[in-house]
């Protein structure tokens, strides 16, 4: 059993897609994701917990949806709560100094990473080309995703 919580999130190309994307970073990337470490070592509510940025997939409006198996003992509705108490602590307070650009310096570095092996390559500029019609997409992405993250740490 699983419990998951879904947000919308707009499509491919909108304003606010690219907060999605930094959130993901923040929430899931690093050694130490947060979602996953506060809902399985801090709180004790989950063995396993996981973010899907996109479900179904980012052409057209989707969800953020976060997820997590309760621990034995646990109730889907602990694990429901928690999951709301996380997202909206997370909404209200300030992010520590250098986090947002570390998150954003993060993705960047992840895709960059994929472009070296060709079969990843492929599937980004395939993901770009469906998305938008050219690979000019992953470069205004990432500066995009530069741009806001800058923006946001003032």
């Amino acid at each position: 059993m699983v419990s998951a919580v879904g947000y919308r999130r707009p499509p491919h190309g909108h304003p606010d897609d690219i907060y999605f994307d930094l959130l993901l970073g923040l929430l899931s990337g690093g050694t130490t994701p947060y979602y996953a470490t506060e809902m399985k070592e801090e709180r004790q509510l989950a063995q396993n917990a996981s973010i899907i940025g996109n479900f179904p997939g980012d052409r057209l409006e989707s969800l953020f949806v976060l997820a997590a198996a309760p621990a034995p003992g646990r109730a889907t509705e602990q694990v429901e709560a928690a999951t709301i108490e996380i997202m909206e602590k997370f909404g209200k307070e300030p992010l520590a100094a250098g986090r947002l650009e570390a998150a954003s310096n993060r993705i960047q570095m992840e895709f960059l990473l994929a472009l070296q092996a060709n079969e990843d390559a492929a599937a980004v500029l395939a993901r770009a080309l469906g998305l938008d019609g050219t690979v000019n997409l992953v470069e205004q992405e990432l500066d995009r995703m530069r741009q806001v993250a800058m923006e946001m740490e003032k």
